[in-house]
């Protein structure tokens, strides 16, 4: 007698976001009707204000008005879409001319693991442009790795890790740090200490230090428990060879180096002509990555287009551009396999709309907070609490800033009274937000994450829940590394930075 094999129940992410969708719908509506209500810490005017929120029914009149009207509108409230089509012109391109080919095809010998921690390197010092950086860096290296020879899930994979769990991983100060920080420093003047002033050199040292430690732990992690899970690649992805002399690789190099010479020469400050792409005031951080920053602004489009012009000269040099019509398919090919990712974005950016509708992410933050701040713990086990909290919160409500402008007032303030540092709490949370994004259904950025899985993988290895088993195993050795350098910093005693030390 056959044996039949039990086929696999796997939800792929449509599935599962329909579902977090009436999971949503059905919390506001239960949690509208008993009326619990919890009160939100949240910085006004330099002062501390506390208000009584609720969860609003998205079954009601306004709810339902709201599913409607927001379908459009809610596209509009956020970045992800267009920032990744922009990119995608770029990268797209260059890949159709072939000069992703051409360019990483003596890179091929290389080992893949070697390829991951090179990966981690890069992903954790591009994470200073911010969160935008997801919307290119993450199919710019599936790309690279599917022309190196290498499963491109790797790539997009240890990317995706680089810029969330290794976001407190850097080799300078960051603007990201620095906006953090304002908000530290604002929470502990009011309640502990008046003087207190944060600089972003008291965490340069752990900063550091934790560079290092996450990329060669993290690709350790990688080469061991995601290189053997790997899902088997579509055939059709395969590689062929081309034969090309090198010619259009050297002009488009030529080009590529003045077009980099010119864009650094826009954001450097003082000189005849210089500092077109900065902002108007402030700190060079903040005129670099600033809200009047037009570098910040059109940094992904001045990418992509140095791309277009470098795939071009390319292109027209190898004769893979003989017309304009060849011109003009070549951008036709750049979207080719990646309907999955524009889906994604869709359905993530109208659950995150209903999300925000609701006010459940900001009334469980707010309710976690308050309950962190009732224990009556210190030490290890207050950190170790609000770790796990931080990450848990990270889950449900993505977004850093609005999540950091409501628990530093009560956190910040609650760890210098146990005797800890301003500034090794916002690392902390800084440590623990990364790796709850990074399992986060409702980050937007996430989306892109599985639709290029789903671009690069075989039929039947593809499913919600297969990838994030996959990764699991990742995720906890990745926390239980983060936490290791937590609690040796405050243990041994070590400083985070210039004159300041994790305890008071």
């Amino acid at each position: 007698m056959v044996r039949r094999k039990r086929k696999e129940l796997s939800l792929g992410p449509i599935v599962t976001i329909v579902i977090l969708f009436v999971v949503v719908i059905f919390l506001s509506f239960i949690l509208s009707k008993i009326g619990v209500t919890t009160n939100k810490s949240e910085i006004i005017n330099g002062e501390i204000s506390t208000t009584n929120i609720g969860v609003r029914n998205i079954l009601s009149k306004e709810g339902i008005d709201f599913i409607f009207s927001s379908i459009v509108s809610g596209l509009q409230n956020f970045n992800v879409l267009y920032l990744f089509v922009i990119s995608m012109l770029g990268i797209g391109f260059a890949e159709s001319v072939g000069l992703f080919k051409q360019l990483f095809k003596n890179m091929k010998k290389y080992k893949l693991s070697f390829i991951i921690m090179l990966t981690l390197v890069i992903g954790c010092l591009m994470g200073a442009l911010g969160p935008t950086s997801y919307a290119f860096l993450l199919p710019l290296t599936a790309y690279i790795y599917k022309n190196l020879g290498k499963n491109p899930i790797a790539g997009v994979v240890s990317m995706f890790f680089a810029l969330t769990i290794g976001q407190a991983a850097s080799l300078f100060p960051t603007y990201f740090n620095q906006i953090l920080g304002s908000v530290t420093e604002i929470s502990a003047r009011i309640t502990v200490d008046s003087n207190y002033t944060f600089r972003s050199s008291s965490l340069i040292y752990i900063f550091i230090s934790s560079f290092f430690l996450f990329v060669l732990l993290g690709s350790a992690i990688l080469d061991k428990y995601l290189i053997p899970k790997l899902p088997k690649m579509k055939a059709e992805e395969e590689i062929e060879e081309l034969e090309v002399n090198n010619g259009g690789l050297k002009k488009s190099t030529i080009a590529f180096l003045i077009m980099l010479l010119i864009t650094a020469y826009l954001v450097i400050p003082g000189l005849p002509y210089s500092g077109g792409l900065l902002g108007e005031s402030g700190t060079y951080l903040e005129r670099l990555f600033g809200e009047t920053s037009l570098f910040k602004n059109s940094y992904i489009f001045l990418f992509s287009l140095i791309l277009i012009i470098c795939g071009t000269i390319y292109g027209i040099s190898e004769k893979k551009i003989k017309s304009f019509d060849d011109f003009t398919r070549s951008f036709s090919k750049s979207f080719s396999g990646l309907s999955m990712v524009f889906v994604l974005i869709f359905l993530v950016l109208q659950l995150v709309a209903i999300i925000n509708f609701s006010e459940i992410d900001i009334f469980l933050t707010s309710l976690m907070v308050n309950w962190l701040s009732l224990l009556k713990i210190t030490g290890l086990g207050l950190i170790l609490i609000y770790f796990l909290v931080v990450i848990i919160i990270s889950v449900i409500l993505p977004d850093t800033s609005s999540k950091w402008a409501i628990i530093a007032p009560i956190v910040v303030p609650l760890l210098m009274r146990a005797n800890m540092s301003a500034s090794f709490a916002q690392f902390i949370f800084m440590s623990a937000e990364g790796i709850g994004k990074s399992f986060s259904i409702i980050f937007p950025y996430s989306a892109i994450l599985f639709g290029l899985i789903y671009k690069y993988t075989d039929s039947g290895s593809y499913g919600f829940f297969k990838v994030y088993k996959m990764l699991s195993n990742i995720i906890i050795l990745f926390t239980i590394v983060w936490l290791t350098i937590i609690i040796t910093w405050y243990v041994v005693g070590i400083p985070t930075g210039i004159n300041v030390l994790p305890s008071l």
